[in-house]
């Protein structure tokens, strides 16, 4: 019995990937009801499997006219006639059910409260690691060297100048040592629990931090009263992005996509109007039946 059922299921399963599948039903719906007029087989059948390739076949076309346009078939074609409404509907549905700001927020949540302190650690030092290399070479580059030195020049005064003059100790020398003691801090520095505690006391927790407004950080280098989160959602604008990608695809390209996705459930569509259609003419006849009619 077990054997039967697993037997059962991998049918079903492989004829679910059948993008053929609708259409042998149709056509065996055909075939049965030519041999039940040749062999002038009981009404009750022929009409039956009469519905059934009815059924079948006017869902063969209505799919037909969802991917392809006719003249002959008013309103066919409308994945093509319609693409711009159709992007519109879907950034909405983007936007209201996908990329809203109470979703990005309870997903904020769920994954600060996920997230200890150890494995932030880890992130926020893997990311300094990637760009040590590069501050390091960008502190060492000759123009920055000369722009510090020019800055200790500014700040130098006379006995500065005095001093550089005289070579007792040039601009350029301490130019060089400030790069020197700042490349030493840059290769040991590492984000440790102390760092991670008082960025906290300053900015709050991780969750606060992106989603509620009114924070200092943000407000004392962009002068807003908003959340992270809402101002990245703003720069965003989930809908814009997606109407602005999906109107570069064509009419015909939209419908490749549309059909490649949903072509092997659109089959049991056809199927499924076959059998409802049998189905609906057998209950016509007992009702008739039960009433006398027939």
């Amino acid at each position: 019995m077990r054997k039967a059922y697993k037997e059962l299921k991998q049918l079903a399963r492989h004829l679910e990937q059948r993008r053929d599948l609708g259409n042998w039903a149709v056509a065996l719906s055909l075939v049965a009801l030519l041999l039940s007029i040749a062999l002038d087989a009981p009404d009750w059948l022929r009409i039956m499997l009469q519905a059934g390739f009815i059924g079948g076949f006017t869902d063969t076309i209505a799919l037909h006219m969802i991917f392809t346009r006719h003249r002959y078939l008013p309103g066919s074609g409308v994945l093509e006639r319609r693409k711009d409404a159709i992007v519109a509907s879907l950034a909405e549905t983007m936007e209201e059910h996908i990329l809203n700001p109470s979703l990005i927020e309870a997903r904020v949540r769920e994954l600060a409260a996920g997230l200890d302190q150890e494995r932030l650690l880890r992130g926020l030092n893997a990311v300094v690691d990637t760009f040590r290399q590069d501050l390091i070479r960008f502190l060492g580059a000759p123009e920055q060297r000369q722009a510090i030195a020019q800055a200790v020049r500014r700040e130098g005064g006379f006995w500065g100048d005095m001093a550089d003059a005289v070579g007792v100790v040039t601009y350029q020398d301490i130019g060089d040592r400030i790069v020197s003691g700042l490349v030493v801090q840059v290769q040991g520095f590492r984000v440790d629990a102390a760092i991670l505690q008082a960025a906290g006391r300053y900015v709050g927790t991780l969750d606060d931090f992106l989603l509620l407004p009114g924070n200092p950080l943000i407000r004392r280098h962009y002068g807003s009263e908003k959340s992270v989160a809402q101002i990245l959602f703003e720069q965003l604008d989930a809908r814009r992005l997606v109407i602005d990608k999906l109107s570069t695809y064509s009419g015909a390209e939209i419908k490749a996509i549309v059909e490649r996705s949903i072509r092997h459930h659109l089959a049991w569509l056809q199927a499924f109007g076959v059998i409802l259609g049998m189905a609906m003419a057998g209950l016509i006849l007992l009702l008739e039946a039960a009433l006398g009619l027939r």
